[in-house]
């Protein structure tokens, strides 16, 4: 028969004897972690005045000394997490003494060393440290961890080692051409990291522009997207007519980013091009760029048979002033085509109504008097919400 009185003892005294070890590893690790703080507050208590030293002499012409003498490993450590902290933060030749004195005192190689390691946290730990003192030699190894790499995480932390430690464009370009291969979609996400480099990536990021590749394509158009110049013409009207439709996209949106070197007839080319999110791009920029050469297109593509574009190119019409604004009321009041009609009736409502709660500034005011009166004029006075000030 069997006994369950002595069953619940025996699990009872198996949890106390858990709980004890459990307590016992507890205090252990709490112990040994208020051993290392001790000991690392008496390493930077040792080192105060040459962390003193290396503040007081960063921005100077010469080279950061070692310290008096040599530090054991454990000091090492915290001196290399005291100038890890300083190079996340500084930038250019405070950057480059730093990383000199990091492969002065060895640490560079350390972590080279421990790139071969059989732990992938150990792999990552080192590369992240690699990238941050920014060490070159290290490049050639981190270009064969990133191709033994199939987790995302871990292939962009040693990613952006590589743009850190980059030598020449050529690094940036074996980094990028294995990123585009391993992960789709992140095309933003490597621009940052590209940006993250002391090498200027923008020539790189114009020659992307030219690759048969369509993922390295993507990845200049993205990166490229803060500026360009005349010299992308080309380049960017053949992306126009590529068979991808996400490249047609995306070039126009840095196509018509400004103005200062487009044609009439680019312009026009782009807003009868045949995928509509290509006209509405167009059509939109217009607005912003300010310039009132394209109304007579913009009224045009009042007429689109796609919403987005007609809506587009109403709204810029409403945003090129006083001229941008007769032409929304030419085109409202010209009843041949009803959908653009009551396209420019709706971006003139809400032209009259946006700067009411500004009117204190003159020349908002001047203006919109300005815009009623031409309303009126084709018209007469029956938008009674917005009668004149």
């Amino acid at each position: 028969m069997v006994d369950h009185l002595a069953i619940a003892m025996g699990f009872i005294y198996v949890s106390i004897v858990l709980i004890a070890v459990l307590l016992a590893v507890i205090l252990i690790v709490k112990a040994k972690g208020i051993s290392r703080e001790k000991q690392e507050a008496e390493i930077r208590s040792k080192y105060a005045d040459y962390f003193s030293y290396i503040q007081a002499h960063l921005g100077g012409e010469e080279r950061l000394k070692l310290p008096p003498q040599s530090p054991s490993a454990r000091e090492l450590a915290v001196i290399q997490r005291q100038l890890m902290d300083w190079m996340e933060r500084v930038r250019g030749n405070d950057s480059k003494k730093l990383t000199q004195l990091c492969e002065e005192l060895g640490l560079a190689d350390l972590e080279q060393r421990r790139l071969h390691s059989r732990r992938s946290t150990v792999q990552m730990d080192a590369a992240y440290k690699l990238g941050v003192m920014r060490a070159q030699q290290a490049v050639p190894d981190l270009l064969e961890l990133l191709r033994q790499q199939d987790r995302q995480p871990d292939l962009f932390i040693v990613a952006r080692a590589i743009s850190r430690c980059a030598r020449e464009e050529d690094d940036l370009r074996q980094m990028t051409e294995y990123l585009v291969q391993q992960s789709k979609h992140t095309h933003q996400l490597i621009v940052e990291i590209l940006r993250d480099s002391p090498i200027d990536c923008s020539p790189l990021l114009i020659e992307f522009l030219g690759e048969s590749d369509a993922e390295l394509v993507k990845v200049g158009l993205t990166g490229l997207s803060v500026g360009i110049d005349s010299r992308l013409d080309g380049q960017l009207s053949s992306l126009l007519t590529t068979s991808e439709k996400e490249l047609r996209i995306k070039a126009v949106k840095l196509f018509t980013r400004t103005s200062n070197w487009l044609t009439v007839a680019n312009v026009k080319a782009l807003l009868r091009h045949a995928d509509w999110e290509v006209r509405a791009a167009a059509a939109k920029a217009i607005g912003f760029w300010g310039t009132t050469e394209y109304i007579g297109l913009l009224k045009d593509s009042l007429r689109d048979p796609n919403w987005w574009v007609s809506y587009n190119s109403a709204s810029s019409l409403a945003m090129l002033g006083e001229e941008g604004f007769y032409a929304l009321c030419e085109a409202a009041a010209d009843t041949s085509n009803l959908e653009a009609s009551h396209m420019a009736q709706s971006a003139i409502e809400e032209s009259l109504i946006r700067p009411m709660h500004d009117l204190n500034n003159v020349e908002k005011l001047i203006s919109h008097n300005r815009k009623l009166h031409i309303y009126e004029m084709f018209f007469g006075k029956d938008m009674q919400s917005n009668q004149a000030i």
